[in-house]
């Protein structure tokens, strides 16, 4: 499994038109930003550890606080809107169907350290059901322009083939 640790004290701070967003002491992204491009959408365990100074990864694992397990839904974007003229920011994070930006910033001036992991397994089985749900899709519109040219499958594809040489 990827390992990804974030470690910092929580703040909340200015980017674009909005005052509070969720940033780590010395990072110029904020949070959800950083965790939306290294793991969005992606199977994870999330394990993280929130005390009032900096501690080492070994001492917040004697003060293990909380474990998350699933599907990570993070969005972070700034958006602008023409007809109004407003200009806002979206910032998402929920894993496992917590959210998890709410716990964070209800620590603001305490130290963070985040631990995530990508589960390569489950990445991978989401991966091939796609491709096998595309692959699934690609038969059928196949299946529907030979119905609809009055040919099998078979010989549509015969037909493809001798166009592409």
């Amino acid at each position: 499994m990827d390992e990804i640790v974030y470690r910092g004290l929580l703040k909340l701070g200015p980017n674009g038109e909005e005052d509070d967003i969720l940033f780590l002491e010395g990072h110029y992204d904020p949070v959800v930003e950083e965790l939306s491009e290294e793991i969005g959408n992606k199977f994870t365990t999330v394990r993280y550890y929130i005390s009032d100074k900096e501690v080492t990864l070994e001492q917040a694992e004697e003060y293990f606080i909380r474990q998350l397990y699933g599907e990570v839904d993070a969005d972070y974007h700034m958006s602008y809107s023409e007809l109004t003229g407003y200009l806002w920011t979206t910032e998402e994070l929920e894993i496992g169907g917590h959210d998890l930006l709410e716990e964070l910033k209800s620590h603001i001036g305490k130290y963070l350290i985040l631990i995530a992991q990508i589960d390569e397994e489950k990445e991978r089985e989401k991966e091939n059901k796609l491709k096998w749900n595309n692959a699934k899709s690609c038969i059928n519109n196949l299946d529907y322009l030979a119905k609809q040219l009055g040919l099998t499958r078979e010989e549509l594809i015969n037909q493809l083939d001798t166009m592409k040489k």
